[in-house]
């Protein structure tokens, strides 16, 4: 608000205005001071405005990529569930051939065992053979 003074009745009037330009050049200071501190606050805040705008527009390209990053870890997730799958049904298999294994070899040595039994056997009976026939052809020659 500017408010209105009187102009002195005495004394001299030049001086009077020449304080009342002083006066209203410093307020003018002030006020162009003021407004060239505001064009820079204003200045300072459209270029964080701009950088700040640049930044978004490059991120604006970071959702599609996050997308597909998490594509493909949702894929390697399934490939790793998967994976571990496989370990489980390879060691199952492998267990299950272990077994098997075992299982054929406890059977092979028991028809070692049994083959080596039976070969006995015809051993003892070729013997018991061969000592009849040496007891016939002994009976034979005593008999000639």
């Amino acid at each position: 608000m500017t408010t209105r003074r009187e102009v002195p009745f005495t004394g001299d009037t030049l001086a009077w205005v020449h304080s009342e330009l002083a006066d209203i050049k410093a307020k003018l200071a002030l006020v162009q001071s003021a407004a060239d501190q505001s064009r820079s606050l204003a200045t300072d805040a459209a270029e964080k405005a701009h950088v700040l705008r640049t930044r978004v527009e490059q991120t604006d390209v970071l959702p599609p990529a996050i997308a597909h990053l998490q594509e493909e870890l949702r894929m390697v997730r399934d490939q790793q569930a998967r994976i571990v799958e496989d370990i489980n049904s390879l060691r199952v298999s492998r267990e299950e051939i272990e077994r098997k294994v075992s299982a054929d070899a406890e059977r092979e040595r028991q028809e070692l065992n049994d083959i080596g039994r039976r070969f006995g056997d015809f051993q003892r009976l070729i013997d018991n053979w061969n000592e009849r026939v040496t007891n016939y052809e002994e009976i034979n020659r005593k008999n000639l």
